[in-house]
């Protein structure tokens, strides 16, 4: 049995940096709009920030698919890995 390579990790986990750092953007802009609808007195707890934070870390993974796929495609090409 071989060892797994950092990619091949990432790949297994579900998450990797582009994921991560997407879920950290949606967070914070989601942090953005609770702040903004508790000014205005509209008190939804903490659910627009958790919405954008899935919304962000979906939105990286796909990214990070497409990435990791061409990635491999000129890896397999290229003779790498």
């Amino acid at each position: 049995m071989r060892e797994l390579n950092q990619q091949e990790i990432e790949n297994v986990s579900g998450a990797g940096f582009i994921a991560d750092a997407a879920a950290a953007l949606g967070l914070g802009i989601g942090k953005v709009v609770d702040t903004g609808l508790g000014l205005i007195g509209v008190d939804v707890g903490t659910q627009p920030s958790e919405a954008a934070q899935t919304l962000g870390r979906g939105i990286g993974m796909i990214i990070e698919t497409g990435v990791n796929t061409i990635s491999s495609i000129f890896n397999s090409l290229f003779h790498r890995g």
